[in-house]
């Protein structure tokens, strides 16, 4: 008889199973959310510059080229590399504890120490007062983050200080290629992020998207639970 049930229990799972595989790819939330799309087709209105960078240096270095595309007519390209960053979309609202993606696509310089690079400036609120730190994601080496060491000076800048390995994923190639990867907002102040991109004149960006990646639905959840019980109740 216990032999019986436990068939049955384990048939029920793969049915939840099935059904919750089912419910994730019917689900409205089950696409990524787009928040930041930008192909360079023809100008650089979504970037914040001429912007001074959380250094204190002035950005505004960055320009549309169509010499060189991953996909479409244009990239981004560089016209001086700039410590901290060359350019910086508008702040975009976040949610702390929820994972965000990151898609670049790259050409350009490898094992390079000053070449591309890809990351987030991080706010607790829509002001550059609210800073809180800094986050690479993409570059030809690893670096290190920064955070913020007091409050904003009587000229807008911060002082600076690192704080963690920044572990990127690395450029691997000097062809274009599409880059991704994905970051956790933290728990505490960070609500807001500016996208930053740096890089040489011989560096090209294209094809910039940041994505929301959706939490399971709570039916989801609870039908997961559910099979998971029935198989342990007839254990």
């Amino acid at each position: 008889m216990t032999t019986k049930y436990l068939c049955a229990s384990i048939m029920v799972a793969f049915f939840c199973w099935g059904s919750a595989s089912e419910l994730v790819a019917n689900s409205d939330t089950s696409p990524y959310v787009e928040l930041f799309s930008d192909d360079f087709e023809s100008d650089l209105s979504q970037w914040n510059f001429p912007s001074p960078n959380l250094h204190g240096v002035l950005g505004a270095h960055m320009s549309v080229t169509q010499t060189e595309s991953f996909e479409g007519s244009g990239s981004a390209t560089f016209d001086t590399m700039v410590r901290g960053g060359s350019a910086f979309t508008d702040r975009i609202a976040v949610n702390p504890g929820q994972t965000y993606r990151l898609q670049v696509a790259h050409k350009g310089l490898v094992e390079i120490q000053r070449a591309g690079y890809v990351g987030f400036n991080l706010f607790s609120s829509n002001d550059d007062a609210s800073y809180i730190h800094e986050k690479w994601l993409m570059g030809p080496k690893a670096t290190n983050d920064f955070q913020t060491v007091g409050a904003m000076k009587p000229d807008q800048t911060f002082d600076m200080a690192a704080f963690a390995p920044a572990n990127n994923l690395i450029w691997e190639t000097t062809d274009w290629r599409l880059y991704e990867t994905s970051y956790t907002i933290p728990a505490g102040d960070a609500n807001y992020l500016s996208i930053k991109m740096e890089g040489t004149p011989d560096i090209f960006f294209d094809n910039v998207r940041l994505e929301l990646i959706p939490e399971p639905s709570a039916a989801l959840l609870a039908l997961l639970a559910m099979s998971g019980l029935l198989v342990r109740r007839r254990r």
